[in-house]
């Protein structure tokens, strides 16, 4: 009787050391995996802090790129009043012709005068001339500022939704 209660003492005392060997390995498999997860929580805490960097980065660029189409739409605006002045100049100009073909019927004293003002005519086309080149410039200008600031926006679209995707995978790893 005392050899079956030492037997089934020593039965229950080694099932007792297995299941304590079956639970300290899981335990370890568990720690390791708890590592990995850590690591991993690591990798995506650099991986948002980049993300995050990239997408200040963007928005400061859009800002930038916004303030030069501010610049830009100003510098239209001016441009358009230069040639609204020049519109009235080229009237002025048209009248001041007219005058010439009238007082070139006159005394000589007012042709010389009006050589004068040929000089003049003749410098105010080219200032037309040249506003209206440099009025391209900046069209074309505009042009590539509103190009830069359209994929500047569409990379800013793309830059939160990776954040996004990656904020739900952080959620996800450390609901785990």
């Amino acid at each position: 009787d005392k050899d079956r209660v030492r037997a089934e003492y020593a039965m229950t005392t080694r099932r007792l050391e297995i299941t304590v060997k079956n639970l300290q390995e899981k335990v370890a498999e568990q720690l390791v995996e708890i590592a990995r997860g850590h690591e991993a929580l690591k990798g995506l805490a650099v991986e948002k802090k980049d993300k995050n960097q990239a997408l200040s980065d963007l928005q400061a660029k859009n800002a930038e790129l916004k303030q030069r189409e501010e610049d830009l739409h100003r510098l239209s605006e001016k441009l358009a009043q230069a040639e609204r002045v020049l519109e009235k100049r080229a009237l002025e100009l048209q009248k001041l012709e007219q005058m010439y073909d009238d007082a070139s019927f006159s005394s000589s004293n007012r042709q010389i005068e009006l050589v004068a003002r040929e000089s003049e005519l003749e410098k105010l086309a080219s200032d037309i001339a040249l506003l209206k080149s440099q009025r391209k410039e900046a069209d074309r200008h505009s042009q590539e500022i509103a190009s830069e600031s359209k994929a500047a926006r569409e990379a800013l679209k793309a830059e939160k939704k990776k954040t996004a995707e990656l904020e739900k995978k952080v959620e996800r790893l450390l609901a785990t």
